[in-house]
């Protein structure tokens, strides 16, 4: 009789907790492999048991739960239907076509965890069975996976509601939630969330566990992470993203974050450990009334020095403010500092407790952070290599800027020895699509192309982002996520791959992307930080308006006279006995 029960619980057991088709963990059943990081002529290179992996990499990228709907056809599939599982096996089918081995797959927590309520075992409800199927197929193919963690804005629904996270903040407090100072409460948590890393940690540690000797695993990587882009805390707000409680945020000044009930209990602590006391921190502030008994976060105008107007707090994660100098030098109070200075100490808490968190459950794999801030750079520890996806544009002045820092965030992960994934996503102009049949310019292919060679010489991996929609259905004009999928493009792609970096070739791309975006004459901006570049790369800077190169490193005397000495009079030495240039 106890045997019929118990034949009987565990039947009903089967049918109501969710179970993956493989009851067997792949550490049973299959080897994995060993991915590491080696330098080999000064460059971090990635190997797989081995293996050096050279080649491109795809960024497979699409919005969980949203597919769009386009003249009734859904363009965008949604997961987990059988439609987004062919799409994404066509999708490694394609890169390997491309000579592409290296597939970055973004991974959603709500995709695999559909709990209406908190489960007992986060790991105990997730779904795997499609994650396994494109696991096996890229196995079978020759592909490696390095799975994307993401948080930010697609969260299991049992979680926001648990949190009163938006869309469920119903005038409530949301205790760590990120909070401007207008009171205004947004999705994204707020820095170094315990909640956070207990809960989102669990999903992690158990993709870790199933997949961690999966033989197609090349690694890990976060991508918009916990709280942020930069892989451990906000570098920006979503002023006009997603989950806003107000839709006219963005028209207001002095957006600073975080002003959320746990955020200011930590930053009170955080000055209790700095100050010790009530009359330090009055000294300190130049403010009597500060006490700790009654600490709240000062406001952003006690922040800012008099006369200055920073509209949203600065953050030593934005790259784009640092690329044209504007950082905080100069602009905050002391009161600002100490917030500056906390904001940083609890995203680099944020971090560490991440990295290790994939360190101690997989050590054998390569972890990598959707970084790109000498702040992380220079925690050398905390992972193998940083990742950063650039938009897509077909604008000069952003692709300058975008050329910069991509060139720019290689050499600095080189120089800290870290690989460097940049990915490139794409914009299809409808109306040139419906006017000549291709989805992107000739410039903007051409831009793109220079960048991804630009990429690999200077010793990074270049990914072009992909989405698993289906392609027929695609409406001219209408939204797509930003990706690469003409023909056009993926021709592009193979010729980056294909692309063998010569000695020399980061002089001559760079000057390539200077000449092609219009730079000698002036006639758009950011052309100063490509010929910065060429200086950093080359030993030389590029003169506005002239589109050549002045040596000034040494070279200058070299014995050879090149074109430009002739033209110019530059270094005379070398072009003694060369004749006048001809017109």
């Amino acid at each position: 009789m106890i045997k019929k029960y118990l034949i009987i619980i565990l039947s009903v057991a089967f049918l109501v907790f969710p179970v993956s088709r493989n009851l067997i963990s792949f550490a049973e059943t299959k080897g994995g492999k060993i991915s590491e990081v080696r330098i080999v002529n000064g460059c971090p290179r990635l190997f797989i048991n081995g293996e050096e992996i050279n080649t491109g990499a795809v960024n497979i990228y699409y919005l969980p739960d949203m597919g769009i709907e386009v003249q009734g056809k859904n363009e965008v599939p949604r997961y987990p239907s059988e439609k987004w599982l062919l799409n994404t096996e066509g999708l490694i089918d394609q890169a390997l076509n491309n000579r592409a081995r290296l597939i970055l797959l973004n991974l959603w927590w709500s995709d695999l965890d559909k709990s209406v309520i908190r489960p007992n075992s986060i790991s105990a409800y997730l779904d795997f069975n499609n994650l396994d199927r494109i696991f096996d197929y890229a196995g079978k193919k020759g592909a490696y996976i390095i799975p994307v963690f993401v948080f930010f804005p697609f969260i299991p629904d049992w979680w926001l509601k648990e949190n009163n996270f938006p869309p469920y903040h119903k005038g409530k407090i949301c205790d760590s939630c990120e909070t401007d100072s207008y009171g205004n409460v947004y999705n994204n948590p707020s820095m170094n969330s315990d909640k956070v890393q207990r809960d989102w940690g669990a999903f992690i540690e158990a993709v870790i566990k199933r997949y961690k000797i999966h033989p197609a695993l090349a690694g890990w990587m976060v991508g918009v992470g916990a709280t942020g882009e930069d892989g451990y805390g906000p570098n920006y707000i979503y002023l006009k993203g997603f989950g806003n409680a107000s839709e006219k945020i963005e028209s207001r000044p002095l957006m600073f974050t975080d002003y959320s009930p746990f955020f200011e209990r930590r930053f009170k602590g955080w000055l209790k450990g700095k100050y010790g006391s009530d009359a330090a921190i009055q000294e300190a502030w130049g403010d009597k009334t500060v006490t700790f008994d009654s600490f709240k976060t000062p406001k952003p105008q006690e922040m800012i020095k008099e006369g200055r107007f920073v509209p949203v707090f600065p953050d030593p994660t934005d790259i784009f403010a640092l690329a044209a100098s504007k950082g905080r030098s100069g602009s905050l109070t002391a009161k600002g500092i100490d917030f500056y200075d906390f904001r940083n100490y609890m995203r680099r808490q944020d971090r560490r407790y991440y990295s290790d968190l994939f360190k101690r459950n997989d050590p054998g794999h390569v972890l990598i952070f959707s970084a790109s801030s000498e702040d992380f750079l220079s925690d050398e520890s905390l992972s193998d290599g940083i990742g950063f996806s650039l938009g897509g544009s077909v604008d000069a002045e952003a692709n300058n800027l975008f050329y910069y820092l991509a060139l720019d965030i290689v050499r600095k992960a080189k120089d800290h020895k870290k690989l460097a994934f940049i990915s490139r996503e794409h914009v299809c102009d409808g109306a040139l699509r419906s006017k000549t049949g291709q989805c992107e310019s000739p410039e903007q292919l051409r831009f793109t192309e220079i960048l991804g060679k630009s990429v690999k010489c200077a010793g990074g991996i270049f990914a072009y982002t992909v989405a698993p929609y289906d392609k027929k259905s695609f409406v001219n004009g209408s939204w797509i996520p930003p990706v690469w999928f003409s023909d056009e493009s993926m021709e592009a792609a193979r010729r980056i791959n294909d692309y063998s970096p010569g000695g020399d070739c980061a002089c001559y791309l760079i000057r390539e992307v200077y000449s092609g975006s219009g730079c000698g004459s002036n006639a758009v901006r950011n052309c100063d930080l490509i010929s910065k570049l060429h200086e950093i790369y080359c030993g030389g800077i590029i003169e506005a308006g002239i589109d050549n190169i002045v040596d000034t490193s040494g070279k200058c005397g070299d014995g050879i006279c090149d074109p430009f000495e002739i033209e110019s009079g530059k270094c005379p030495k070398d072009c003694a006995f060369a004749p006048a240039a001809s017109h």
